[in-house]
């Protein structure tokens, strides 16, 4: 049985408060932010150095011993360096929420 208070109105003497139960409501809401990210690369302006000495190779020889011609080869390793740079823009919109109804625990 419900506990009952009395009012304490002095020209109502005769009413009563009667509470029945507590209860929480419980509402669930989405609410989500809206996020743009766009990656970029910005190339520098390239670079090119030697790397390291020549290197020579030579060709065969003939078997007769006379040579006749000489064929060889030069290489040269090469480094190139191009700077890059990697970031993003990132762009937060204004929020926005989504009622989703009753709370999972609520009955």
């Amino acid at each position: 049985m419900p506990h009952k208070h009395k009012r304490h109105h002095y020209d109502d003497s005769d009413c009563y408060d009667i509470k029945a139960c507590d209860r929480n409501i419980c509402r669930s809401f989405e609410v989500s932010l809206p996020i743009t990210i766009t990656p970029y690369a910005l190339p520098g302006e390239p670079d090119a150095c030697c790397g390291g000495e020549v290197r020579i190779r030579h060709g065969h020889k003939r078997c007769d011993g006379i040579p006749r011609s000489h064929e060889f080869t030069v290489s040269q390793i090469i480094n190139v360096e191009i700077p890059i740079a990697f970031g993003a823009k990132i762009c937060y919109e204004d929020y926005c929420s989504e009622e989703r109804g009753r709370c999972n625990d609520e009955a």
